[in-house]
């Protein structure tokens, strides 16, 4: 069959167009919707000074994970203790008149909400009326009387303001004594403070390194479990002169500090945040005193070695010699109850 070349070249164009493939289509642009995130930017708790105001940072992103700026009066605020903390429609806190914690929630329009832990203290300029009273034991040398006041002016520069006033008129022999020792005296009237009843013992175990062993006698109820009247008693066999300054000095920061319920020493029912049974601590204020001090997250701390802290540096852990009133354990003071100041840590 004879074919022309015209018809040739149009047999070679449909044989083309039939065997052409179409070229992929790109799909649209589609963001992938996710679920709307609404949270506080705060690290860690958020402290406020007495009568200062502050504002809390939010950030809303919406379903694309857009970032939604509203104003603040769109958001819902609350604080779940006005007297610590005010906070307005506009979202301005003010701290006091009270001290200690609150949470503040905000809640945005879909429904969404966070909450932030604020912690309001009195500002460092305010003189402490924070006090700690000694009660002594008529033999107590004076060494140990020196050091334990020393001691107690310490712990009264990390808390700040009085407690709970409560009752005590406790008559004569009320805190127990070994065979040989005078009686207590009576604690009458009322405390907004610490009582300590100092005495000493000749009835250390034999062989015991330690120059006195402290802790409290009675506390407040729960949810604050501050300590009201705490005993130190005094190793009669470890002579002052054997005895070297530092060690002594921390002898005595670190037995007052059992005394007002360091770390954990608590009697009766135990606060939610303290396991008992594994001596494990999840108070926000220790742990966050805890990412203060060593930069670190942690979600609990074992004190389950004699009430100290597993770590060296502070007055309040087994190791010694250290100098330093930590962060870990003002945060611990404040999950107590007890109006501290971060502010407090230091030397000692």
């Amino acid at each position: 069959m004879r074919v022309l070349r015209g018809q040739i070249h149009i047999l070679l164009v449909l044989v083309l167009l039939a065997c052409q493939v179409d070229a992929p289509v790109s799909a649209p642009n589609k963001k992938i919707l996710v679920k709307p995130e609404f949270r506080i930017i705060a690290e860690g708790v958020v402290t406020l000074d007495r009568g200062t105001t502050n504002t809390l940072k939010v950030e809303y992103k919406d379903s694309t994970g857009s970032i939604v700026t509203l104003p603040p009066e769109t958001y819902q605020w609350k604080s779940t203790v006005p007297g610590v903390v005010t906070v307005s429609p506009s979202g301005v806190l003010t701290a006091g008149p009270g001290l200690g914690q609150t949470y503040i929630i905000v809640r945005e329009p879909g429904g969404a909400q966070d909450s932030a832990l604020i912690w309001v203290q009195v500002p460092q300029s305010s003189p402490s009326e924070f006090n700690i009273t000694l009660v002594y034991q008529e033999d107590v040398p004076e060494g140990w009387r020196s050091v334990l006041e020393y001691a107690a002016e310490r712990w009264e520069r990390v808390i700040r303001s009085t407690l709970q006033e409560v009752a005590l008129n406790m008559p004569e022999g009320a805190i127990p004594t070994l065979p040989g020792e005078p009686l207590s005296p009576p604690f009458p009237g009322t405390e907004r403070g610490v009582r300590v009843y100092v005495s000493q013992s000749s009835s250390f175990p034999p062989g015991t390194y330690v120059e006195a062993v402290g802790g409290p006698h009675l506390q407040r109820k729960l949810p604050h479990p501050t300590t009201i009247l705490g005993v130190i008693y005094i190793n009669r066999d470890k002579s002052l002169n054997n005895i070297r300054g530092d060690r002594l000095r921390y002898a005595a920061v670190h037995e007052m500090g059992h005394v007002l319920g360091l770390s954990a020493v608590i009697q009766g029912f135990q606060p939610e945040w303290f396991d008992a049974r594994r001596g494990i601590t999840k108070g926000k204020l220790t742990l966050d005193g805890y990412r203060r001090q060593f930069h670190a997250v942690v979600d609990s701390i074992d004190v389950s070695n004699g009430f100290h802290w597993p770590f060296s540096g502070d007055v309040m852990s087994a190791f010694y010699p250290v100098e330093e009133i930590t962060t870990v354990s003002i945060g611990a003071l404040m999950d107590l109850g007890y109006p501290a100041a971060w502010y407090g840590a230091g030397r000692y």
